[in-house]
């Protein structure tokens, strides 16, 4: 069936189910032959399995049959700009979601010497109980922040019944970058 050297040793396993292990050939040794049988495969229980225990054991194999055709991907966003409006809180009781959106820019240099800022929004989510409880709490309006998450493409109907594709990063971690800008007191705040 094969054969392979391991330290000095060559094994060899046959139809039958026979594992031969011969040393490799050397100039000063006789050559010395072992052979052992893989009695693994004659000798199994005579008791019958439980069903349960078939069930499973067909189950695993199903399963890991489906992990060596899956194969690896990758879907990470990294993110980092100024929060376009304080967080609000989405969803239902049971399933809770802190929603905000950030800014991110990008800056185009023509060659006359003009410079263009392309703004794009995107709208995070935040699922995670911790980081959403923080989020809602402390993070504000103007604020820089990097997200770390996933990107998540869904559709929703309106009341007319028209869908409508959405995108949004599920955020796995917020990092509070700055705080948002200062502004400048108006004349009826000040005091004397």
């Amino acid at each position: 069936m094969g054969s392979r050297a391991v330290r000095g040793l060559v094994l060899k396993m046959s139809q039958r189910g026979t594992l031969s292990f011969n040393p490799l050939p050397s100039s000063s040794s006789s050559s010395t032959y072992l052979q052992f049988k893989c009695i693994s495969r004659q000798f199994q229980s005579a008791a019958p399995r439980p069903a349960e225990f078939e069930a499973s054991a067909a189950s695993n194999q199903q399963m890991h049959a489906a992990q060596s055709r899956m194969e690896k991907t990758v879907n990470h966003v990294n993110l980092m700009g100024r929060v376009g409006g304080d967080p609000q809180k989405r969803g239902t009781q049971e399933h809770p979601v802190v929603v905000f959106s950030v800014a991110t820019h990008s800056n185009y240099n023509y060659q006359t010497g003009g410079v263009l800022q392309k703004t794009d929004w995107h709208r995070i989510c935040v699922f995670k109980p911790y980081l959403r409880d923080s989020v809602y709490k402390y993070l504000n309006k103007g604020q820089r922040v990097y997200v770390t998450g996933r990107i998540s493409y869904g559709e929703i109907k309106d009341e007319s019944g028209t869908s409508h594709t959405t995108t949004s990063i599920i955020a796995d971690d917020v990092i509070f970058v700055s705080n948002p800008p200062a502004t400048k007191p108006s004349s009826e705040d000040e005091v004397d």
